[in-house]
């Protein structure tokens, strides 16, 4: 696991992305801006809650705040890479990775990892679901069910992942390696 003590950490997006991984670094140890260029007042209820849990929000930001040094940027899935806020992070050398990578980063459990371009949710239904029948404790997450994130701040008890990743989703990976990976057909 990355240790995050100490830390300051960027989670990029308000969606439930976002706040698992928000929710993950503060549980970590870190200290966790979440930053959103989304309107206010349709983010206010999320971003109260966060808050509530110690973690600072940032609506409508197009960038890092001046004078603020960030160890690390965590993008959630549905903020495409080259947009302004993620760029801004880049330009000013924070490392950037995917809310999967980040998740991947702070569990040790074997993951299965399902991709493609259709059949992925039904798959990686039927793969939680026979990996249960079989004995192993999982739960669908990912790009389908809950956020990886979520998964391993919640503390579920699993003895595997079982994720739906999406292309989007692997753009910003590193480290991350599924220890079974399913590619779904691909058009």
């Amino acid at each position: 696991m990355t240790p995050l003590a100490g830390q300051h950490v960027a989670v990029l997006g308000l969606g439930a992305s976002g706040r698992g991984a928000a929710r993950l670094a503060r549980q970590r140890g870190a200290r966790v801006t979440l930053l959103d260029s989304g309107p206010a007042h349709a983010l206010a209820a999320p971003a109260a809650a966060l808050e509530a849990e110690g973690i600072a929000v940032m609506l409508g930001a197009s960038g890092p705040p001046a004078g603020e040094r960030f160890d690390l940027a965590v993008l959630s899935p549905g903020i495409d890479p080259s947009w302004e806020l993620p760029r801004a992070f880049v330009a000013a050398g924070v490392p950037v990775i995917g809310e999967i990578e980040f998740a991947w980063r702070q569990q040790d459990k074997p993951v299965v990892a399902i991709t493609g371009t259709n059949g992925k949710s039904t798959t990686t239904e039927l793969v939680a679901r026979l990996l249960n029948a079989g004995g192993l404790r999982t739960l669908p997450a990912g790009n389908h069910g809950r956020a990886f994130s979520d998964v391993v701040w919640a503390g579920d008890p699993v003895d595997v992942h079982t994720l739906e990743v999406s292309s989007f989703q692997l753009e910003t990976i590193g480290s991350f390696r599924p220890r079974v990976a399913l590619w779904m057909n691909f058009a």
